[in-house]
């Protein structure tokens, strides 16, 4: 059992100092203690150990994938249970179950059904959210974590309620010549530029830094993402979505000569897409301040998301004539079935016009687009 207590051990008192002596037996019985400046860091310290001793093990860096392994996540014969293993290798391993079970979020867990979950029906999705609820409902049991993210999760049909978005070239340039002569956008204008023309996310934009970017060789390492705290706070992560998130995109010649000039003019600057201040972009404030207050309310052009981007460089690249397997290996798709859910009716309708699209694109002598490794 832990407990805490004001210190009076000789070294507090020769210093003339308060604080506070946590103590504790380890799983070996042998006595630990650890002092704290404050009793409400004595009471912090307290409950972690505590935590700890309950589960017999330090868990606080376990992910979903370790914690299932030691947990019945479902029920039934030798043969239910390989299929729900099989499920989890399929849908969950190489996504949210590399997260670790203390940072999950609700938002997480949407974020799991909606994308990497796209195109499954209604009842196959709540049949994979039971396997992850199972698995946090023993790490609250265990006192791992208070809460339970997958409550009140409100699981939407299989089918997008609105198709994407893409622009044209010619709406493409023109939406860049607006966030270029705009006084307020013109600080991000880098950051769109780059959204469209390499199809990655925007939270993987903004985590990008420059030791992730090979001027010389053109390429750019999608290596970390910007996640939320539930403070609204943000913060750098190597978890990102998925592991063919993690992937090099060759960098076109219209971006590299911007990305060229921000270095040349910022060479201390740690982010390659950041704030007049240096700061790197906090996507929430992005959507409000710059893209739906003021981006949005000035232009005309057939865009609502800051996702359309991504759907503009997805609908462009796959007029081509590029591989589907390829393309979903740049935006970072877990499976290529995604990319084909996703965009697949646009795709139909974009067909028709990839002659029209290419020569506009070569018109603007930005082809060299290269492949990914």
């Amino acid at each position: 059992m832990a407990s805490y207590k004001l210190c009076t051990c000789g070294g507090c008192k020769r210093k003339k100092v308060k604080r506070y002596r946590v103590r504790w037996r380890d799983k070996a019985g042998k006595q630990k203690s650890l002092h704290t400046e404050t009793s409400a860091q004595a009471k912090q310290l307290l409950a972690e150990v505590e935590r700890e001793l309950a589960f017999g093990r330090n868990n606080t860096d376990i992910t979903l994938n370790e914690w299932a392994k030691e947990v019945p996540v479902t029920k039934g014969n030798q043969a239910t249970k390989e299929t729900m293993q099989m499920v989890w290798d399929k849908h969950i391993k190489d996504s949210i179950g590399n997260y670790k079970i203390r940072e999950i979020s609700r938002a997480d867990i949407n974020e799991w059904l909606e994308d990497d979950l796209q195109g499954y029906a209604p009842a196959t999705k709540r049949k994979y959210l039971r396997l992850v609820n199972t698995a946090l409902e023993y790490a609250v049991v265990d006192r791992i974590i208070e809460v339970n993210p997958c409550k009140l999760i409100h699981i939407e049909g299989d089918k997008r309620e609105s198709e994407p978005n893409p622009l044209d070239t010619e709406q493409l340039y023109e939406m860049i010549e607006m966030w270029d002569n705009d006084p307020l956008l013109k600080e991000h204008t880098n950051f769109v530029t780059a959204l469209a023309f390499t199809g990655a996310r925007p939270s993987e934009l903004s985590a990008l830094r420059w030791k992730n970017v090979d001027l010389k060789a053109k390429e750019i390492k999608i290596r970390e993402c910007h996640r939320r705290n539930s403070n609204g706070s943000i913060y750098l992560s190597d978890r990102l979505k998925s592991a063919r998130a993690r992937r090099t995109l060759a960098i076109p010649e219209y971006l590299l000569g911007r990305l060229q000039f921000r270095k040349d003019t910022h060479p201390h600057e740690e982010f390659v897409f950041s704030s007049a201040l240096g700061n790197p972009i906090h996507l929430t404030n992005f959507r409000e301040r710059y893209w739906k207050n003021r981006f949005l309310v000035n232009s005309s052009l057939p865009i609502e998301d800051i996702y359309d981007l991504r759907h503009t460089f997805s609908a462009l690249m796959y007029t081509t004539g590029i591989d589907i397997w390829e393309l979903s290996s740049m935006l970072g798709h877990t499976d290529p079935k995604t990319t084909i859910t996703w965009y697949g009716n646009w795709f139909d309708k974009a067909n028709h016009s990839a002659v029209e699209i290419l020569d506009d694109w070569a018109k603007q002598g930005i082809t060299k687009f290269g492949s990914t490794s």
